[in-house]
């Protein structure tokens, strides 16, 4: 195939997007309603795209893994046996 369907479609920026959805909200504020705020502090928007990457990061493939599994100690023989 010499194309993508994404080819097919025109960009729609951020501005865009918002602008839809406060029409859609009809009146409704955008950061009390559709930013869900975290116990941690994080704010948790409706979508994300490209602009919200300040400082784009590349992932390498790992070569090794590290793998860790909780084990809940009760009795410590049978947490060893498990741990072994």
């Amino acid at each position: 195939m010499s194309h993508t369907l994404f080819n097919e479609f025109q960009e729609i920026y951020a501005k865009e997007w918002k602008q839809k959805i406060q029409f859609d909200l009809k009146g409704a504020d955008y950061n009390e309603t559709l930013i869900f705020h975290s116990k941690d502090g994080i704010s948790v928007k409706p979508f994300y795209n490209a602009e919200d990457i300040k400082d784009p990061i590349s992932i390498a493939n790992p070569t090794s893994w590290n793998v860790c599994e909780k084990i809940y100690v009760v009795i410590d023989s049978k947490s060893n046996k498990k741990a072994l």
